[in-house]
């Protein structure tokens, strides 16, 4: 009788301990990421950086910035809020859904407007565009926690006069730590 009931004891605390193993190893992972964009920055001229953080085994959320480096005719700077569900089966890696909202800084712009005695003057338009988008994309990390993410999407701009669409496409390399 007494083998009986250190065995059933065993079991259970064995269960227990099982348990906990697995709290320790998703408590364990490191949950914060920083990314450098490297297709904005060779194609469209912007640098942007983005700060991600897991918030479980299936998604994050993240905040990426931008800012011309050389001359740029409409933007002067950006913010990207969003919000990543992971498809795969590891932590915050494989492919990815995005939700974001974007907040676009439009720079003056200069428009000549001629007027009936054939003169012009300029008229400078500046304003802050925000819209809402979604991408798609995958996301690849190494044993040391290095990061490349591949994703493309759309924002769609609701208070513009110009451009209605913004394109979120993205090759970062980063580092989770």
């Amino acid at each position: 009788m007494f083998k009986k009931r250190s065995i059933i004891l065993f079991m259970v605390s064995l269960s227990f301990f099982v348990q906990a193993q697995e709290t320790i190893l998703v408590d364990a992972i490191k949950r914060n990421e920083l990314h450098l964009n490297l297709l904005t920055s060779l194609s469209y001229g912007f640098v942007e950086i983005s700060y991600e953080r897991i918030l479980t085994k299936n998604s994050s959320v993240g905040l990426s910035a931008f800012v011309p480096v050389i001359k740029h005719k409409t933007y002067a700077y950006g913010f990207i809020p969003y919000y990543r569900y992971f498809l795969g089966k590891s932590v915050a890696n494989g492919l990815f859904l995005e939700g974001n909202l974007g907040l676009l800084a439009r720079k003056d712009n200069l428009i000549m407007v001629y007027d009936q005695y054939g003169g012009y003057g300029s008229l400078h338009h500046t304003g802050l565009n925000y819209g809402y988008g979604v991408a798609l994309g995958a996301k690849l990390k190494s044993k040391n926690n290095f990061i490349v993410n591949l994703y493309g999407g759309v924002v769609r701009l609701l208070n513009t006069n110009g451009d209605n669409v913004f394109p979120r496409a993205g090759v970062t390399v980063g580092k989770r730590f």
